[in-house]
């Protein structure tokens, strides 16, 4: 029950000091005699198209003490001289400059919001194009060629054609353009000077190496014939010579036998191995 009650204690407590922080915020500023002073020649010269002259006093009066209202004026004196940024910025400082009491932080802040929407609609906005490869040709709308080089444009509100050229391909992108807003557009472009298609390299399986009884396979098949030519040679001279006439087996008519054996096993292994590499 206790820890219920503080509890409790600490919320109003917190709600309390929410309440005080929010009215210390809602009091109103005082302009100075200088300041109000500032404040009206900067008006007047904002009606005389003086705007260097009204952003000078206004400036003038913020460096005596900020205010919302000063801030607006300056906000609406740079935003007629063509100043969009620096419109924007001290349009934006109204929300958190010190108020006056009239016209009212309701009113001010409203005629701030309607200034910025005035902004994003008449300011010019920012595109950058990212090109791949860099040497596409592009052109906004009717500008162009303009060199394509991955850095803010500067190009009015409203809608963008975009296209880039590179050889004979074309690529539009359609964009809608927002006053003070940058954009990035993504211009690849596949094709002619282009980015090339991969090459796909098909690996050409690598030959094996003959082992050494392969590679003197020639050698083999030369010697196995050079044997098996004396084998025939020998039988041929026996048969002249009369050798083997008596019908008997003796010691010269077996000698071209293994001229025959080698010789023969000789060719046989060559050409085995001949023709397992081919």
């Amino acid at each position: 029950m206790m820890f219920k009650v503080r509890q409790m204690g600490w919320l109003v407590c917190a709600v309390v000091l929410s309440w005080s922080l929010e009215a210390r915020a809602q009091e109103s500023a005082k302009e100075t005699p200088a300041q109000h002073d500032l404040n009206r020649a900067g008006v007047e010269a904002v009606i005389a198209k003086d705007y260097d002259r009204a952003i000078g006093l206004f400036n003038s009066s913020i460096a005596l003490g900020d205010l919302n209202i000063t801030r607006l004026n300056l906000g609406r004196a740079h935003q007629r001289a063509g100043h969009c940024k620096d419109s924007a910025k001290s349009y934006n400082a109204v929300f958190d400059a010190p108020r006056v009491a009239a016209p009212s932080p309701r009113e001010i802040e409203a005629l701030a919001r309607q200034y910025l929407t005035e902004l994003e609609r008449d300011c010019p906005g920012e595109i950058v194009v990212v090109c791949d490869p860099d040497t596409i040709k592009l052109y906004l709308n009717t500008r162009g060629p303009l060199p394509c080089g991955n850095e803010p444009v500067e190009v009015a509100g409203g809608e963008l054609v975009v296209k880039g050229v590179l050889g004979a391909v074309e690529k539009e992108v359609v964009v809608q353009v927002k006053g003070l807003q940058r954009q990035f557009i993504d211009m690849t472009i596949v094709g002619a000077g282009g980015p090339k298609d991969p090459i796909v390299e098909i690996p050409v399986p690598a030959q094996p190496t003959p082992r050494g009884w392969a590679r003197n396979g020639p050698i083999w098949l030369a010697g196995g014939a050079v044997l098996l030519a004396g084998g025939i040679y020998l039988d041929y001279d026996n048969y002249t010579n009369g050798l083997g006439s008596n019908g008997e087996i003796d010691g010269r008519d077996l000698v071209p036998l293994p001229f025959y054996f080698v010789g023969s096993a000789a060719v046989v292994w060559a050409v085995t191995q001949i023709w397992s590499q081919l």
